[in-house]
């Protein structure tokens, strides 16, 4: 999750960053607004493209080793990490069960997106409560509403309020203030800074989100003015702008008719730009978008395809029947030499897990597959049973000394099933794991995801 997060944060900020220096005050404002639009699309999107870089800031070296897919059965050459003194550190202020760094950086982080969900909710609700408690006139397409705040005009939705200052206005001021929040609403204006609040829910954490919504809100102020400017002299519009300039207003999440920056919306209007340095701007930014798909997607070595492999091996993986925690009394191993006391050399082999369970400790399938056997066996006088599950053509698993079967012969089971249970623990204190490839009992250690 923080891999995603941080991944579409850096997306969004190299588009936002690219905007700002390049498109920002250029006056095809449909197109701009577009541009935020994307900019949210393509960062959450991205980040499900392959990522090819595992940067870890902790480790010394990297050496290659040899695993089995458990897929095909052949090798596969990946590389292990060999730790350092510090990376040691950081494993052990990792590893606590509960208070760790991963479990610190979860309480931070939704206890930011709590916070900001709080925002979201207490500003709409004041636009709410203001609707209710004052007088209102439906005109159709927009609802007025008379407010009786020192404000002059602003809008949210389908609404436009109107404050104390607005009535000082003389009619001709009155009707260009209405006609500019009327567009407000009729381009669905809050709708936008809506979505940048919910994304901003989701990336508190990043300046460039907050300073990207302040953005859209002085854009959509200059989409305004360029269309009423055109029925109006922009020179008397300008006047009201200015005239208007000192309101203020607590309202976070409406459309001010007063938002500033002011010389920049006056520059805007007086001066626009050209149509072709507008084209030249806007096709400059493909670039930079597949500078960002490239970083994303591509890889760049045998080390990310061989750690990429990994990860896809390791998703198609088995799991342990067993919860991580429960004893493992003997591991697997074949042709191990004992040590004994005379001249003889004792070769054991012991080709099984075998875990010391809980009462009716719940046993699960290692992947998905078919039942083939649920059997009965006579463990020196006490009825114990074992449950055979074929994969594929190459894996089937073996659980031994169960107290109960939860599948039949013939069932299709899914991973991490419950597929049987052990009894009473002063009874059925053993269960025994065994996995096997083409029919020979192989170290399940090897297949079993981390």
């Amino acid at each position: 999750m923080f891999v995603y997060l941080i991944e579409a944060s850096i997306a969004f900020s190299i588009i936002y960053s690219f905007y700002k220096y390049v498109f920002f005050q250029t006056t095809h404002f449909e197109w701009n607004r577009a541009y935020f639009y994307f900019a949210v699309f393509i960062s959450l999107v991205l980040p499900y493209l392959p990522f090819p870089f595992r940067v870890d800031f902790f480790a010394k070296a990297y050496s290659p080793e040899y695993l089995l897919n458990p897929l095909t059965g052949d090798n596969l050459v990946i590389y292990k990490q060999t730790t350092g003194i510090f990376s040691q550190f950081v494993y052990s202020i990792t590893s606590g069960k509960y208070m760790n760094l991963k479990n610190i950086a979860y309480i931070i982080y939704f206890s930011g997106v709590l916070r900001y969900s709080y925002l979201f909710l207490k500003n709409h609700r004041a636009i709410y409560r203001l609707v209710k408690k004052s007088e209102r006139k439906n005109k159709g397409k927009w609802i007025h509403v008379k407010i009786k705040e020192d404000e002059t005009a602003f809008s949210w939705f389908k609404y436009i309020f109107t404050g104390v200052n607005f009535e000082k206005l003389n009619e001709h001021e009155q009707k260009k203030v209405l006609e500019h929040e009327k567009v407000h609403v009729f381009e669905r204006h809050s709708f936008d800074i809506l979505i940048y609040e919910l994304y901003e829910i989701i990336f508190w954490f990043n300046p460039y989100v907050r300073k990207a919504k302040k953005t859209l809100k002085d854009l959509h102020e200059y989409i305004v003015d360029a269309k009423v400017s055109v029925s109006a002299s922009k020179y008397h519009y300008a006047d009201l702008l200015i005239k208007l300039s000192v309101n203020k207003s607590n309202t976070k999440v409406a459309n001010l008719f007063s938002r500033n920056p002011l010389k920049d919306r006056i520059r805007l209007l007086a001066f626009p730009e050209g149509e072709q340095l507008k084209k030249f701007r806007f096709i400059s930014g493909v670039p930079v978008i597949i500078f960002i798909l490239i970083i994303y997607s591509f890889i760049i070595s045998s080390y990310n395809i061989s750690t990429n492999s990994l990860q896809f091996i390791r998703e198609q993986s088995f799991v342990s029947p067993v919860n991580y925690n429960t004893e493992l009394i003997s591991g697997f191993f074949e042709n191990k030499e004992l040590k004994s006391t005379n001249k003889y050399k004792i070769i054991a082999a012991h080709l099984e897990l075998t875990y010391a369970t809980e009462s009716y400790q719940k046993i699960k399938s290692c992947k998905k597959g078919k039942v083939v056997d649920v059997s009965e066996k006579d463990d020196w006088g006490l009825k114990t049973i074992q449950i055979t599950i074929e994969h594929n053509e190459i894996f089937s698993s073996k659980y031994k000394g169960l107290w109960k079967s939860k599948v039949k012969k013939g069932e299709l089971v899914h991973k991490n099933q419950i597929i049987g249970l052990m009894g009473d623990k002063r009874l059925y204190e053993l269960f025994s794991f065994q996995l096997l490839r083409n029919g020979k009992p192989i170290d399940p250690n090897l297949y079993i995801g981390k």
